[in-house]
């Protein structure tokens, strides 16, 4: 008895030093106000000028060329309904003698603006390529390749709120590689 008498005293006054349950949800809640929330901005204030070409992107023969933030209005995609995009940059391709590519990131806040713009690329690629080879391509969220007849390649890459689209003359391979490095760079903005 003399022995549990000491243990049981000291029981009770250790209990007593512990905080209630309001203590603690206090306390939890002083914590998380105090902890510093990272701030969003609007996709509409990214700069990815650096970021769309880089060194050794492209097979030797293959160059980029002028960079533009606005949509050409009169652009065959407003004939499938692609939505406008918060945030748009394209830059131009050139490999070998064919100078008409075309690298273009549209990066949108709402993720059914996203995958209405991938939906209404796809179809237009469908469309332009008829009788053309396509080919479901692992990148992104989905992404979808096509090759004419005439040996032009197109690609198409949904990831998050942003979708890909590389238009070059070449093959599939290739211009999904650097597809595939575009999304890993670019992946840290648009996806969060």
């Amino acid at each position: 008895m003399r022995i549990i008498l000491p243990v049981l005293i000291s029981f009770v006054l250790l209990a007593s030093c512990a905080p209630s349950a309001a203590e603690v949800q206090t306390a939890t809640a002083r914590t998380q106000t105090a902890l510093p929330t990272p701030t969003l901005f609007p996709f509409s204030a990214l700069q990815l000028d650096k970021q769309i070409v880089q060194p050794n992107d492209f097979p030797s023969g293959c160059t980029s060329g002028q960079i533009t933030h606005t949509r050409n209005p009169n652009h065959f995609y407003d004939q499938y309904s692609v939505p406008t995009p918060d945030y748009y940059i394209g830059e131009q391709l050139a490999c070998g003698s064919f100078a008409g590519g075309l690298v273009q990131v549209f990066i949108y806040e709402d993720p059914a603006a996203t995958s209405a713009a991938y939906q209404s690329i796809s179809a237009y690629l469908n469309d332009l390529f008829k009788g053309g080879t396509g080919n479901a391509v692992s990148l992104g969220d989905e992404a979808f390749g096509m090759k004419s007849a005439l040996g032009e390649t197109d690609l198409v890459v949904r990831h998050c709120h942003a979708v890909i689209t590389v238009d070059q003359i070449g093959d599939l391979a290739s211009m999904s590689a650097y597809a595939q490095r575009l999304d890993q760079r670019l992946s840290p903005v648009f996806c969060r």
